[in-house]
């Protein structure tokens, strides 16, 4: 959104020398006014990539990759989202799948049967330790037992 513009601005400025940035949206018209923005800000675009894909919502955080690396290759995992009954997001809940598809990575969508697990429940160190909040056990996932919740996010 445009109010939130400055921040992402920032954002990409601050890691687009580091990594390399790869910004989703869902129109052409969307890139354009993002390229003008931050060539506007000097901001060169050498570690910029977008893709479009469409979305039901902005909460990427929650419904988006997880990230893996196997073998030397980044892989991506596809939990399945949590969807409120009046609220359900089918293209939220395979964003990783298609976006894996997409951008030719390897993908495992078997958890997304199996598991529910939203981004914001969980964390990982970036060290092989990944920390989940107690809610995808009792709330997310009542029908499986903790130790398998745990068995199948590892």
């Amino acid at each position: 959104g445009y109010i939130q513009e400055h921040y992402f601005i920032d954002l990409v400025r601050k890691a687009e020398d580091s990594v390399c940035v790869n910004i989703v949206v869902n129109s052409k018209i969307i890139i354009n006014r993002i390229v003008s923005k931050l060539e506007e800000n000097n901001i060169p675009l050498t570690n910029v990539t977008f893709s479009i894909q469409f979305t039901n919502s902005i909460w990427v955080r929650d419904y988006g990759p997880f990230y893996i690396e196997m073998d030397g290759e980044l892989r991506i995992v596809d939990f399945h989202y949590y969807q409120k009954v009046f609220f359900y997001r089918p293209i939220d809940d395979l964003f990783p799948t298609l976006y894996a598809f997409k951008n030719d990575i390897d993908f495992n969508f078997l958890p997304n049967f199996f598991v529910t697990l939203q981004g914001g429940n969980y964390f990982s160190d970036g060290n092989g330790i990944g920390f989940v909040a107690d809610r995808i056990f009792e709330h997310d996932n009542p029908h499986l037992s903790n130790e398998t919740v745990k068995k199948l996010i590892k």
